[in-house]
């Protein structure tokens, strides 16, 4: 039996398609593996000092009668080996007094006493640690996709992986149209300058089901080996058994002339 030249042509441009795909896929695997070098890189617990401000406010208040004033705190941050916050104290006072016009009256608001517990030690330690934190995130990470991209103007690689859903064991087991996703921008060392992480899933059980939608974004520096977010906002949807809630965090670390200038 005679094959025509076209078999041949077909034949070889399917090889080189699939040849093209294999090399493309370990070109993001080795960005992925070089990325997870870097972070290992910028673990270094350098001393950093500054000011964290976090506000939080609530989105859908249109939909409920009980408007919830925006929280606000000022957090006086000191890390190194460990972590220290401090609140300043005219901000202990009125968290105290929102706290007691709550126990007198259990439908006052209390946003700050609420922010105080949302920001505390593990999420400001991994604004101040990002390089420990991200590859914890990345630790499952599949399906590395790069592409070329901007950020604030300049030129930067993309890089996007499906994490895993980050929840323990007795929660997973009821999560249904699970997407987990996160984008990272880098230079072209390497050096991860911004990163979002997209998360959604809904939880059931028998006939009781919450739909949970989140997007956190992050703006990186490295301060003399330790890459530390310097702004943050993470959104987060909750609805479901007749409630809902929409919720935005946005931190800002202002750091010290020392620390900011070690970058």
């Amino acid at each position: 039996m005679r094959l025509s030249l076209r078999f041949f042509a077909d034949r070889r441009l399917q090889l080189l398609v699939l040849l093209s795909a294999a090399v493309c896929g370990t070109a993001h695997a080795d960005a992925l593996a070089d990325l997870r070098a870097t972070l290992q890189r910028l673990s270094v617990d350098t001393p950093i000092h500054g000011v964290l401000d976090v506000r939080m406010q609530h989105l859908d208040q249109e939909e409920y009668d009980d408007q919830v004033p925006p929280g606000h705190l000022r957090l006086l941050i000191d890390a190194g080996d460990g972590l220290g916050i401090r609140l300043e104290p005219g901000q202990l006072q009125a968290i105290d007094q929102e706290q007691k016009a709550h126990d007198a009256d259990s439908n006052q608001a209390t946003p700050d006493t609420d922010l105080v517990r949302i920001a505390g030690p593990v999420e400001v330690g991994h604004l101040l640690a990002e390089g420990p934190a991200l590859l914890e995130l990345l630790g499952g990470a599949t399906e590395p996709v790069v592409q070329p991209d901007t950020l604030d103007g300049a030129p930067a690689q993309q890089l996007t992986v499906q994490i895993p859903i980050l929840t323990n064991r007795k929660y997973s087991a009821y999560a249904y149209g699970y997407k987990g996703s996160v984008v990272l921008w880098l230079d072209a060392q390497g050096l991860p300058l911004a990163y979002q992480r997209n998360f959604h899933a809904k939880f059931c059980r028998f006939f009781l089901c919450i739909t949970v939608n989140e997007e956190y974004d992050a703006k990186l520096k490295v301060v003399d080996g330790r890459l530390v977010a310097v702004s943050a906002s993470d959104e987060f949807r909750q609805s479901g058994l007749g409630q809902g809630s929409h919720t935005r965090t946005d931190y800002a670390l202002q750091l010290d002339s020392a620390s900011a200038a070690s970058h």
